[in-house]
């Protein structure tokens, strides 16, 4: 995982993995270089990996998620919706 800046984090390997097989997959399915900074997509890639239904009910909130990081929530936003939309990846929201 040489150049992934989740690497300075305290992530577990499984979630490392599976955020960089997202971001892999997306690079894969557009076939062009990285939109804007690394860092911020990397995150945002793993922002959707914690968010997954296996890791419930671990899940912070949007702006907890961005204290953690110290990422911008709008900018966090803007790579999530991209990763999103280019895969094709749906959203479930829970009513309770």
């Amino acid at each position: 995982m040489k150049g992934n800046p989740l690497e300075k984090y305290f992530i577990n390997d499984k979630s490392l993995h599976e955020a960089n097989s997202l971001i892999w997959n997306f690079y894969r399915v557009n076939n062009s270089s990285f939109p804007g900074d690394k860092s911020n997509f990397y995150i945002a890639g793993y922002y959707i990996i914690s968010r997954h239904p296996d890791n419930f009910p671990v899940h912070e909130t949007k702006e907890d998620f961005c204290n953690i990081f110290k990422r911008d929530h709008e900018v966090l936003r803007k790579f999530i919706g991209e990763i999103t939309s280019s895969l094709n990846y749906i959203r479930i929201f829970v009513i309770t």
